[in-house]
């Protein structure tokens, strides 16, 4: 691996721009999703404000940190800089997840932060990087899959590559997604947003 990177699973929507006619809510995710009368917060991951975009993912406790030594072994602080966060989504009716964007040189948050801001409605997230170095994937293009399962995402939201010990886990399929992340060439939906690019 090139970089310190984090899996998370997250709602299916086309855009990621807040709830729209043609995008209305994250469908998939979690529980907190099933319920039509969510907007789950991963609702804005990839609308550019003042320049960065700000990611959320739901933990399995409400209260849950995200474990910053399961992605840099040794790690301390609060935060995480220059990390690789891939956002991994069940389509409706299928089984399996696709990779739906990315962040490169995230900042990862061990606790989530409250947002200040009217433009993503005051919903926290725990991980940021400047919109120009996020990636969001066209619904035609997301074409690689993530395991389900023992190794990869199953019932929690989240993959670490590291297991609480600090030993990497014996699994290889992240290398085969960061191989295809590094030599992405197509569309990226979020610069169509980016009032800055």
């Amino acid at each position: 691996m090139i970089e310190p990177v984090l899996f998370a699973r997250i709602g299916w929507m086309e855009y990621y721009q807040r709830k729209r006619d043609d995008d209305a809510r994250p469908m998939g995710g979690g529980a907190y999703n099933d319920d039509p009368t969510n907007l789950g917060n991963e609702a804005y991951n990839f609308k550019p404000i003042k320049g960065k975009v700000c990611g959320f993912f739901r933990l399995p406790r409400h209260d849950a940190r995200i474990n910053l030594k399961r992605i840099v072994p040794g790690a301390s602080g609060h935060y995480l800089a220059d990390v690789l966060v891939v956002f991994v989504a069940k389509h409706q009716g299928k089984r399996s997840q696709e990779v739906v964007g990315w962040y490169r040189n995230a900042t990862v948050y061990r606790d989530r932060v409250r947002d200040q801001t009217n433009e993503r409605r005051n919903f926290d997230y725990c991980v940021e990087t400047a919109s120009k170095h996020a990636v969001l994937v066209p619904s035609a293009l997301r074409q690689c899959s993530v395991p389900v399962g023992k190794g990869a995402i199953g019932q929690a939201n989240v993959c670490y590559v590291f297991e609480k010990n600090g030993t990497p886990k014996q699994i290889t399929w992240p290398d085969r997604v960061i191989a295809y992340i590094t030599s992405y060439k197509g569309e990226n939906l979020v610069p169509r947003f980016d009032v800055q690019s």
